[in-house]
């Protein structure tokens, strides 16, 4: 008999609310705890939807996706603002390297995923590649992936996998997230 463990994302669709998360760690090197985490989640709207793997964010209209983001970030710390913006994929590589990190969606493959439809962020570039923390990365069952966590060289923020292309970034969802204070 066949057994699996699940893990995150296997039935849900709440990468999205890990690649906020993610961002917060990436910017402030704080860390999102369980409490928090609790206290947030009454807070997010269609909350329903994102534990839907068929559903996700699917539906959600944009303006209220960068709210998501921009009250999730904000409540979750009591030392920082953000300041949530739209981004496109010719600028997201020069926003990574100056202090932003970009929440948006994959659709096809990573560096050690394929055919993805999944949120992550990220946090720096390597040449042409973007760096991302990513909720999934590390649990896509693939054995000679040893879910190995690196440190950025120009940021310090750390990554998981690597968009090896920006054609697998969805254009229209690109929030880009700085510290506003």
């Amino acid at each position: 008999m066949a057994r699996e463990i699940y893990t995150q994302g296997y039935f849900d669709g709440a990468c999205f609310l890990y690649s906020i998360c993610n961002a917060y760690n990436a910017l402030t090197a704080g860390k999102v705890t369980q409490a928090k985490w609790n206290k947030l989640m009454p807070a997010v709207p269609f909350l329903q939807d994102f534990l839907r793997s068929d559903q996700g964010t699917d539906g959600i209209e944009d303006n209220i996706l960068d709210c998501i983001i921009g009250n999730f970030l904000n409540k979750v710390s009591d030392k920082h603002t953000f300041a949530v913006t739209r981004g496109n994929k010719q600028a997201l590589t020069k926003a990574l390297d100056k202090g932003s990190v970009s929440v948006f969606a994959v659709k096809g493959d990573t560096e050690k995923q394929k055919d993805l439809d999944h949120w992550v962020c990220g946090i720096g570039t390597e040449g042409n590649k973007i760096l991302v923390a990513c909720s999934w990365a590390g649990y896509n069952r693939n054995p000679k992936d040893t879910g190995v966590i690196t440190a950025c060289p120009k940021t310090g923020r750390l990554y998981n996998d690597r968009v090896l292309s920006k054609e697998a970034i969805v254009e229209g969802s690109i929030f880009l997230v700085s510290l506003a204070s």
